[in-house]
């Protein structure tokens, strides 16, 4: 028969490091945890950085989206030699239905002064 003698003192230490073991594998388990929350929070956080970054992003292009009330127009005007164009023309400008013929839905004609050949309107 084999028999073993323990001190009282072999049991003691034999709980107390059970113990031990068991309140850093809470801690481990805390912390872990804490881990999951820290990670949960940061990722709430980017959510909300990236819905106010896309937010932003949406009103501020708001104002980009609007028709121009006028539109800007420049050329370089030659007579049929080549040669640049100095003075004041008159020019008409039409918009039409399509893009060859059609009916002219809108037209203007304007004093247009050419500056070596090229004028801005």
């Amino acid at each position: 028969m084999n028999l073993r003698l323990t001190t009282l003192s072999e049991v003691e230490v034999e709980k107390d490091s059970k113990a031990w073991f068991r309140s850093v594998d809470a801690r481990l388990y805390f912390l872990k945890g804490d881990r999951k929350m820290r990670s949960m929070r940061m990722e709430k956080v980017l959510v909300s950085m990236m819905r106010l970054v896309l937010a932003f992003t949406f009103f501020s292009s708001i104002g980009y989206t609007q028709i121009p009330p006028k539109m800007n127009y420049q050329g370089y005007l030659t007579d049929s030699g080549g040669t640049p164009i100095h003075g004041t023309v008159t020019m008409v400008f039409s918009i039409y239905d399509v893009s060859s013929g059609g009916t002219a839905l809108w037209n203007e004609t304007q004093s247009v002064v050419v500056n070596q050949g090229v004028y801005i309107v």
